[in-house]
C-alpha cells in the first residue's frame, strides 16, 4: 500500500482490460503508483473492506478515498494532477472521450465478452462471470452477441432511481444499472448530474471510514433503511 496518501493506488489484476485502460491512463500522464493485486475472482479482502463489498475492478485508491468505477478513477486523475499532461486538453475533447468511452464501455465491450472462447477458461472463473451478469452458470458462454447487445440495451432503458428523493446525510445504495448490480450502502456525501459520493465506515465502532466515489452514469442511487440488510 501507498505510504503517501497522495501516491495513488491501484487494485486490480493484470488480465482486467480496464485496469489496462487506467494503468495506461496513468503512464500518459506520468503519475507514480503503488499497486495492490487481487484475484480475478473475489474474494478480495482489503478492497472489499474498504469498499464495502464492491467488487469490480479496478478501484482506484487516494488515502481514505476509492474510486470505484474507471471513468470517476479518470476524472479523479485529471482533477488531482493538474500539473500532469491532460488526457483531454480541450473540452470537445472531453465530450468526445466521455461519448466514447460509454459506447465502448457499454456496447462494444459486452459484445466482445460474448466471444471469449469461455470454454477454455477456468470453471471458476465462468461460474464466478455467470452470477455477476445474473446467468445461468450452465449456459452461461453459448450465447450470440446480438442476444448479449440486447439485453444490455434493455437493461440500460429500464434501470433508473429516485434521486429525487435523497438528501445529504441518507443511508442510500449505490449499484451498476448492467451486470453485477451489488448494492454498496452508505451515507450519501455529495450528488450530483455526473458523481455520487458515499461514508462507509469500515469496521462498526471504529472512526476510520472511506469516501466512495461512483459516476452518475451506469450506476441506480437509492435510498434505504440504514437498519436494513441488504
Amino acid at each position: 500500500m501507498a505510504s503517501e496518501s497522495n501516491v495513488p493506488v491501484v487494485h486490480f489484476y493484470p488480465a482486467s482490460p480496464y485496469a489496462f485502460k487506467l494503468l495506461l491512463a496513468l503512464g500518459l500522464k506520468g503519475i507514480a503508483f503503488d499497486s495492490h493485486l487481487v484475484a480475478p475472482i473475489p474474494p478480495r479482502k482489503a478492497t472489499q473492506t474498504l469498499a464495502n463489498g464492491h467488487r469490480r475492478i479496478p478501484v482506484l485508491q487516494l488515502g481514505n478515498e476509492l474510486f470505484c468505477d474507471t471513468a470517476s478513477a479518470l476524472a479523479a486523475l485529471e482533477a488531482r494532477f493538474k500539473e500532469s499532461p491532460s488526457l483531454t486538453p480541450s473540452l470537445a475533447g472531453t465530450l468526445t472521450a466521455t461519448a466514447y468511452a460509454a459506447w465502448a464501455d457499454k456496447i462494444v465491450f459486452p459484445a466482445t465478452a460474448a466471444l471469449l472462447p469461455w470454454e477454455h477458461l477456468p470453471a471458476a472463473f465462468r461460474a464466478d462471470r455467470a452470477i455477476m451478469s445474473a446467468r445461468d452458470p450452465s449456459t452461461f458462454g453459448c450465447r450470440s452477441h446480438g442476444d448479449v447487445l440486447v439485453r444490455e440495451l434493455q437493461s440500460q432503458s429500464q434501470s433508473g432511481d429516485g434521486v429525487e428523493r435523497i438528501r445529504m446525510g441518507d443511508f442510500v445504495a449505490v449499484s451498476p444499472d448492467d451486470y453485477g448490480k451489488v448494492q454498496i450502502t452508505g451515507r450519501l456525501l455529495y450528488l450530483s448530474e455526473t458523481q455520487v459520493v458515499i461514508q462507509h465506515q469500515v469496521h462498526e465502532g471504529d472512526e476510520f471510514w472511506t469516501a466512495l466515489y461512483f459516476p452518475r452514469s451506469g450506476y441506480v442511487v437509492s435510498k434505504r433503511d440504514s437498519a436494513s440488510k441488504l
